[in-house]
């Protein structure tokens, strides 16, 4: 179990830990002596004799620089010691990062404290606060030098809709320096702008119109009122009303939406114009206001019937009229006033008018003028027609309307006189004129002395006759009588229209009752016939009157070029008897435009943001600008009033209210440059103006590339670190901003270069550096022999036995550095083995002898130098082989046996046997019988015989060959093989 120790000392400023495990000891140096903090690793290896330690040192902030072997005494220690005393070191900060909150200034503040910074001195020398050049949000507030304290910079209002718009809190960077430093530590002061009730509510536009067709659905959405509030919380959320209740309409008090709730009706003068006044109202304490004026004209549909003006016509007519000629005008116009569809007209029979099935009359479906459809009439057969005329609409046949037409058929003189059977005095009867006027008088007298009409009376013409009655007999006497006829007038003749179409000119906005145009219509009937009233029968009711009796129009209010351009307004004439012109008048109005209205931006602010290095020219936003005078009435000109002090951009000279670029923008170059620029852009149409704010944040673009600290780095590590190890540091820095200039490292898969990684930007670029990493050997590996098992074979007796054996070892140097020995097996020391080389040889002072031992198992270990030392086994196995240096044996060496004198021939007599020592192939036996008996034959035991036995050379079967004769030869025979 490895023991690990871990212990911390202090020195002052300097800060020294160790810890050991095993073997090894860490020791980690934080010294103080740099502006930076400075870090040394001490890797003890082990500790020697002479009580020095053998070391690796790195030093770096933090990193590991290029590790060299050196001599290092524990004196190190006081030596850090040493220099953190001689130093002198910048004031610190009792904390690094406050954040406060206040809430948003609306009015200057000088004095008005933010936040209270503490900072010491370590050696108590004097120190002043000071908020670095060209940081974030110096232009908002100051500090005071020798306190700490943090004020808001004169003349600056902290309004958060402007610097904190998305609620991001304000940095605000603090150094303490005592002018012996180059860089100092800093403190980050958050402060929070708390949003106050300022900014009522906005509805945008001001001002709408709106129209909406009268057969509209209950329930129906008309608008959707928008509004803003730039404050947040409560304070930012809103509700909607009506600023009186309406019972036609319904505003939703959340969404703003207005809902229809009552059927509209066009129809009625009063109700086709609504004007409602929307109240938007935040939830602050003291809550905030606003409104806008919705103006809702209803449209008229076509849901009513056509109108006959009158709805009965009488009309006399002499019956001495002929085929085609006019009888009346009958007139319908559209009931639905502002729709004004096209009318057509037809004639039916009233119940008297049909003459053989047919009427006599024919109308004209267009004009409505009715003629005559027959050659002539006939008093006397019809002295009147009762007509319908029926007008409909073009575009809906199911919408129409009937009128009646009645007419007289007045008698003229067309038939002779019927004498009465009883007569008396014979005279003659005459009339005389007594005003000598021109025409013929219209009468005629009868013999009976009726005075009767003989052709039609006009009083337009002649409102009365004067004239005398002679009535004078044939013997000569007279007798006269005076008659006055006045002619009693009828309205026999319509208005008619001077002319048919007038256009009138009215500036927009002129007070009610401006004359626009007069109208004229004449009628040629004298008196009260001839008299002419004049209405407006179609078009815009509400927006204008006229004068009855002269046909004068005037405006009823005033008139709004934004809301309407051009009416168009339909003008009846109707005289004292209640007759019709035959065609309307029409007036179109054409309202003249005026600027009355302010340019509106779209918004009162607007963010976006612009890539830096863009080329010069470039577009950066376009404005968009709204004018209910419209585009052409005057000419808009836009200007850059604020916030442009370096002259960066301007307006599109072509297209004006295109925002460009002066310059090309280096976000890491130009100071002031990462906080956002605030335009204030003004729109002038040389009578009113608008202003916004134009806020562009120059983005960042990744356009530099990391520079390495260094151009190449070598660094060492031993072998088999775990992962994760620091081998050492490398340090690139990118000019970019954070997003783009923080770096990340990866290894280059193709030469193992130093690569930074990408960062958040796109496209990504990278910078190489050759980092040379030397591993350290340690002693890890065991040596390993070629093959586990090695066989060798030699012969017995042999001199010299030479063989040899191979293992290797990973390591390297001293730790790869292999000797050999036999461990095992060696029976009687019968081998050696060269230690270096791990050749096998047979010790000089040991005579292998197959016969003693034929098989040994040798165990060789192969040992490294490392220490400790690793090492590796193999087997070799030695097979002794045979030599034939072994006599057969007979065993054993006499044998004695007996047989009969009888027996036969090829009778088995015994078996020899004899055993070799060597091995099969050198000890395979081969018998014969030999005629020379032993070297001491026995006594009295004479030669063998020849002949009389034989050997199987292979098994030793001995057998007989002949036969024998027991007195012949007693005794038993030897011999040897």
């Amino acid at each position: 179990m490895v023991k690990r120790v871990e212990q911390q000392i202090a020195f002052a400023h300097a800060q020294i830990t160790y810890k050991k495990e095993g073997g090894a000891v860490l020791f980690t140096v934080s010294s103080c002596f740099l502006k930076k903090p400075f870090f040394a690793s001490l890797l003890l290896l082990r500790k020697s004799k002479n009580l020095h330690w053998s070391t690796f040192i790195t030093a770096g902030t933090p990193s590991f620089a290029v590790r060299k072997m050196k001599l290092l005494r524990l004196t190190l220690l006081v030596f850090a010691w040493g220099l953190c005393q001689a130093q002198n070191f910048p004031p610190s900060f009792s904390n690094v990062v406050a954040s406060v909150n206040i809430e948003e200034l609306q009015q200057e503040y000088t004095d008005f404290v933010i936040y209270d910074v503490n900072a010491t001195d370590p050696e108590g020398d004097n120190f002043t606060f000071v908020i670095p050049e060209n940081s974030i949000n110096s232009n908002l507030f100051r500090v005071e030098g020798y306190s700490g304290r943090v004020f808001t910079q004169p003349g600056v209002v902290l309004d958060r809709e402007v610097l904190s718009r998305d609620d991001d809190p304000l940095h605000l960077l603090i150094e303490a320096q005592d002018g012996m430093h180059d860089e100092y530590p800093q403190f980050r002061l958050i402060i929070v702008l708390q949003d106050v009730n300022d900014n009522p509510p906005i509805i945008a536009p001001p001002y709408t119109s709106l129209s909406v067709l009268e057969d509209t659905e209950l329930g129906f959405v008309l608008v959707e009122v928008e509004a803003s509030d730039a404050d947040s919380g409560n304070n930012g959320f809103f509700y909607f009303y009506l600023d009186e209740t309406s019972s036609l309409f319904q505003l939703e008090r959340e969404t703003g939406k207005l809902r229809l709730i009552r059927e509209l009706d066009y129809d009625n003068p009063l109700t086709r114009r609504h004007t409602l006044t929307v109240i938007v109202e935040d939830l602050g304490e003291e809550p905030l206001m606003g409104q806008s004026t919705l103006e809702i004209v209803v449209e008229d549909v076509d849901d009513l019937n056509p109108v006959f003006e009158p709805s009965s016509y009488t009309k006399s007519i002499s019956e001495n009229s002929t085929f085609g000629a006019f009888v009346e005008r009958v007139s319908a116009r559209d009931g639905d006033i502002g729709v004004d569809a096209a009318i057509f007209y037809t004639l039916e029979d009233a119940g008297n008018s049909l003459i053989d099935g047919n009427l006599s009359f024919v109308i004209n479906s267009t004009t409505g003028e009715i003629f005559v459809d027959v050659a002539s009439l006939d008093r006397e057969t019809h002295s009147s027609y009762s007509l319908t005329v029926q007008a409909a609409q073009v575009n809906n046949t199911s919408k129409f309307a009937s009128a009646t037409v009645s007419i007289i058929v007045l008698d003229i003189n067309d038939n002779i006189p019927v004498f009465d059977p009883h007569t008396n005095a014979d005279f003659d009867l005459h009339l005389e004129d007594i005003l000598n006027s021109t025409s013929p008088l219209p009468f005629n007298v009868s013999a009976s002395g009726d005075i009767i009409l003989s052709s039609p009376l006009n009083f337009e013409i002649t409102e009365y006759y004067l004239f005398n009655v002679i009535a004078t007999e044939a013997e000569g006497g007279n007798a006269s009588a005076q008659v006055r006829v006045n002619v009693t007038n009828e309205n026999d003749l319509i208005p008619v229209f001077q002319q048919l179409n007038y256009t009138g000119n009215i500036t927009e906005g002129v007070s009610s009752g401006a004359f626009i145009e007069q109208v004229k219509a004449v009628d040629e009937d004298k008196g009260i016939y001839g008299e002419i009233t004049y209405s407006i029968s179609g078009g815009h009711f509400d927006d204008f009157y006229i004068n009855t009796y002269n046909g004068a129009v005037f405006t009823d209010r005033k008139l709004d070029y934004e809301n309407r351009s051009s009416y168009t307004i339909l003008i009846d004439a109707v005289d004292s008897g209640n007759r019709t012109a035959q065609h309307l008048a029409t007036l179109t109005v054409e309202v003249l435009n005026i600027n009355d209205n302010h340019p509106l931006f779209d918004r009162e602010s607007l963010t976006v943001q612009l890539e830096e290095e863009t080329e010069e020219g470039s577009t950066v936003v376009a404005l968009n600008v709204t004018d209910r005078d419209g585009d052409n009435l005057t000419e808009r000109t836009f200007s850059i009033e604020a916030g442009n002090e370096f002259g960066n951009f301007t307006f599109d000279p072509e297209l004006e209210n295109v925002v460009v670029t002066l310059s090309r923008l280096d976000y890491d170059e130009r100071p002031g440059l990462q906080e956002p620029i605030m335009l204030t852009i003004v729109v002038n149409d040389t009578l009113f103006t608008d202003e916004m704010i134009l806020t562009i944040q120059l983005v960042d673009i990744n356009d530099n590339s990391p520079v390495f600290q260094n151009e190449s780095y070598q660094f060492e590590v031993f072998e088999e670190e775990p992962a994760n190890t620091e081998v050492g540091i490398v340090t690139a820095i990118d000019i970019d901003s954070e997003e783009f200039g923080e770096v990340v490292y990866s290894i280059y898969p193709n030469d193992k270069s130093v690569l930074p990684g990408p960062s958040d930007g796109f496209p990504h670029i990278s910078k190489t550096v050759q980092a040379t990493i030397e591993v350290l050997d340690i002693n890890d590996k065991r040596p390993s022999f070629v093959r586990d098992e090695y066989e060798v074979s030699v012969p017995e007796n042999i001199d010299i036995v030479s063989d040899s054996v191979s293992a290797r070892d990973m390591d390297a140097g001293t730790n790869a550095e292999i000797t050999y020995e036999l461990i095992h097996g060696n029976t009687n020391n019968a081998f050696v083995i060269d230690r270096k080389e791990g050749v096998l040889s047979r010790n000089p002072n040991v005579t292998l002898d197959r016969e003693d031992e034929d098989f040994y198992v040798l165990t060789v270990r192969a040992t490294d130098g490392g220490m400790p030392s690793m090492n590796g086994t193999a087997t070799i196995k030695v097979t002794i082989m045979d030599e034939n240096d072994e006599e057969p044996i007979f065993s054993p060496t006499y044998v004695s046996t007996s047989i009969t004198e009888d027996t036969p021939t090829d009778s088995s007599v015994l078996t020899i046997t004899a055993t070799d020592g060597d091995t099969p192939s050198n000890a395979m036996l081969r018998y014969t019988l030999s005629v020379t008996g032993p070297p001491e034959p026995e006594p009295g035991c004479p030669e063998p015989p020849s002949g009389s036995f034989s050997i199987d050379g292979e098994s030793g079967y001995i057998e007989t060959l002949g036969e024998f004769d027991r007195e012949a030869v007693k005794r038993h025979m030897c011999w040897r093989s």
